[in-house]
């Protein structure tokens, strides 16, 4: 299952936070050395630290619920806390003066990239009423070289400016790879819609002309039956009036066949692969009487389901149809290799003007491989074995 879009903007806030976390302990830690004394140091420490057990604590609450309803950890609320928590501490550490003031700028264009136009704004209003407020109240770092001031406000800015390029490049380039990743699971699954209604329309034409031509076959089986029992009619005829009512039946079969393949609903128990197939050679050898046809398949095909779609079927076709412009026997042999179906046509000329046959199996998922006068062809098979 797909990770939701939802899940993984959390995600990657909670770990975002992570470094801001660092961010706040490495400013409290030089504070001292910056400033030449310890008075900040204290209070900045037991923010960050309140900061680090909250953020332990949305990690877990992240884990322990997997769906996207939970309003403790969206992307909404964390954007929120986020901007709270640098706000107080740059209230505890000179306030608008700290240049790490322009830390609640990245957090507004996230909170742009993941959020919707109304909370997006609203977010971004709140950080201008925070940044105003902190322009009038805070509490000030002691500070009496006012050059040296200056240049440590420098300093600090280049340095907010670096983490913020770094950390926004990663945030927005893992979130456009999420989107990317998203946008291609709906195009596979969209695809694979239009496909299975592409598959249905065609099984429910199938049903319908295999309906429309059982009626004209039963009467020319009539027919042919009230022939066979007139005595009257030439004996020299019998043997082609046997040979019709023949392929006639043969007809009927592959009619009831693709009858059944079009109504029969996804997921219901399927014969085997090696009675598919079997039935499937009858069927073409029927509508092809004029070529030769000589099969074996293998006892372990008994075990496999089909789970071929009619684009499968049309490959085999073509590929037997091409097999007999030869007009010599064909010899076919069925097996399966490596978690594949393998049918190899022996003898065949040449392996020119298959390429119908690849496209059709490039839709099945199945390969096409002509060597030494042998063909063969590729599909895979269901993952378990029936019993």
């Amino acid at each position: 299952m797909l990770t939701t879009l939802t899940q993984l903007t959390r995600t990657r806030l909670i770990d975002l936070r992570w470094f801001s976390i660092g961010g706040m302990l490495l400013a409290a830690a030089v504070s001292t050395s910056v400033l030449g004394n310890a008075e900040v140091l204290p209070r900045l420490l037991a923010f960050t630290v309140v900061v680090a057990c909250l953020n332990g604590c949305l990690w877990l609450a992240s884990h322990l619920h997997t769906g996207d309803d939970v309003a403790l950890i969206s992307p909404w609320t964390q954007l929120q806390f986020d901007v709270l928590s640098w706000s107080i501490f740059i209230y505890f550490s000179g306030g608008a003066t700290n240049p790490l003031i322009s830390v609640l700028l990245p957090l507004v264009a996230f909170g742009a990239i993941v959020l919707d136009r109304r909370r997006a704004w609203l977010l971004g209003l709140i950080s201008v009423l925070l940044y105003s407020f902190l322009w009038r109240y805070y509490l000030p770092l002691p500070i009496l070289d006012a050059q040296r001031a200056t240049y440590l406000h420098l300093l600090g800015m280049w340095l907010v400016f670096v983490v913020s390029t770094v950390v926004s490049i990663w945030f927005i380039q893992s979130m456009g790879a999420a989107l990317r990743e998203r946008d291609a699971a709906l195009a596979l699954a969209r695809e694979k819609t239009l496909q299975d209604e592409w598959l249905a329309s065609i099984g429910t034409l199938a049903a319908s002309a295999a309906h429309e031509m059982a009626t004209p076959l039963s009467t020319l089986n009539l027919l042919l039956e009230e022939w066979a029992e007139d005595s009257n009619f030439p004996p020299a005829y019998r043997d082609d009036l046997a040979l019709m009512r023949q392929q006639i039946e043969r007809c009927r079969q592959t009619l009831n066949h693709l009858s059944g393949r079009a109504s029969q609903p996804a997921g219901t128990n399927r014969p085997s692969i090696a009675h598919w197939l079997d039935a499937f050679l009858q069927a073409w050898q029927a509508t092809h009487p004029a070529s030769s046809l000589r099969y074996t398949i293998a006892p372990t095909l008994e075990q496999h389901a089909p789970d071929f779609d009619i684009a499968g079927e049309n490959a085999l076709a073509h590929l037997l149809e091409h097999a007999a412009r030869d007009g010599g026997p064909l010899r076919l042999h069925a097996s399966s290799m490596a978690g594949a179906l393998t049918i190899q046509l022996d003898d065949v000329a040449d392996g020119a003007d298959l390429a119908p046959a690849r496209a059709a199996l490039a839709r099945a998922g199945g390969t096409l491989h002509f060597t030494d006068q042998h063909i063969e062809l590729h599909l895979p098979l269901p993952g378990k074995p029936s019993p």
